[in-house]
């Protein structure tokens, strides 16, 4: 109902652009299929102008006395991980409408660094990317839309860690798992460098620290951060005792792993930076072996790690520290999106 709401909202504001689509019209067009979408658009004086694999362009011609809409366009976008349309050509009058009516519907709204859009604008599953042109013949300035409504998971189908990858804004958290159990706050880094950051659960044995690429819009994940002795600016006078996390890798890794029992799932050794202690060692993504290192960082805790060895940071390897009887286990995990490079 959320979502119908939010599109509802959405799709008003853009009727007098559409040529007077209906409203229930509107709200189901993200998930027609291409041949169903092109026969409602059609209609209302769009026409196919090219297509694609993932995509098809369509060109207002409506009729003579609508000639000076020839250049409104609508694109419909086919994707796995939902569907989007890019509606261009607004006016300036169209797109303050759209803002106004945006903001009075709780979307929350902000600058983006991006060559591509200029703005943002998020809601439950629904993204807004907007940007301005000029055309230069016309001496006008317009803009194009790009709405995109993203398929997520019910929170009951989110079952390991890396689950959560495919939630990819604060606003997709809140839609997902609610208000209560979401909250934003600041990541404290080692460095003492503060971030912003959306925390999934806080304070409990589900925590999850999301942090961002684009830390203005809390959108965009650069990793997430899973137990560990992970500081928040709400954490830091939080005194309770926390249980072990809860949250599993789908790669079999948990927290409070033994060093033994990660390599031998890994079935390789496993090699690691020891330094500051208090704060965790890392493993390095060279480490071959089952486990893939490069989506997955694993934050290290020793009980007796007190040779100068161990805190150089040189990488050590998990059979030297096996054979020096290293009580070594894992404290906490950093997952990346599979494209990412660490």
């Amino acid at each position: 109902m959320k979502v119908l709401t939010s599109m509802m909202m959405l799709i008003i504001s853009l009727q007098s652009y559409c040529q007077n689509f209906s409203l229930n019209e509107l709200i189901n067009l993200t998930s027609y299929s291409p041949s169903k979408f092109t026969s409602y658009v059609s209609k209302r004086g769009y026409q196919p102008e090219q297509k694609e694999s993932n995509f098809i362009k369509y060109r207002f011609k409506g009729n003579e006395s609508q000639k000076a809409d020839s250049n409104k366009v609508i694109i419909k976008y086919y994707e796995q991980k939902g569907s989007s349309i890019s509606f261009e050509r607004l006016t300036p009058v169209e797109y303050t409408q759209l803002k106004q009516l945006l903001n009075n519907q709780g979307f929350s709204s902000g600058i983006l660094k991006s060559k591509q859009y200029t703005e943002v604008f998020q809601k439950n599953n629904l993204t807004l990317f907007t940007t301005a042109e000029i055309d230069l013949d016309e001496n006008a300035r317009y803009y194009n839309i790009m709405v995109e409504e993203n398929t997520l998971p019910k929170a009951k189908e989110i079952n390991y860690a890396e689950d959560l990858l495919q939630l990819d804004s604060h606003e997709q958290l809140l839609y997902v798992y609610g208000k209560a159990n979401t909250s934003k706050d600041v990541f404290i880094d080692a460095d003492g460098s503060a971030k912003n950051c959306s925390v999934l659960f806080p304070n409990t044995d589900r925590q999850a620290v999301f942090l961002w690429k684009d830390e203005a819009n809390y959108r965009d994940i650069a990793s997430i951060r899973i137990g560990g002795n992970i500081q928040t600016k709400n954490t830091i006078g939080f005194n309770r005792s926390i249980n072990q996390n809860a949250w599993t890798s789908s790669q079999g890794i948990y927290q409070g792993m033994t060093l033994q029992e990660l390599q031998q799932r890994n079935n390789d050794e496993i090699e690691f930076i020891g330094d500051n202690w208090n704060r965790g060692a890392m493993t390095a993504n060279e480490s071959s072996g089952k486990i893939d290192f490069k989506k997955i960082s694993l934050v290290l805790g020793c009980l007796n790690c007190n040779e100068a060895s161990y805190r150089k940071g040189k990488k050590i390897t998990s059979t030297k520290a096996l054979e020096e009887d290293k009580r070594i286990y894992v404290s906490g995990m950093i997952l990346y999106q599979p494209s990412n490079e660490k």
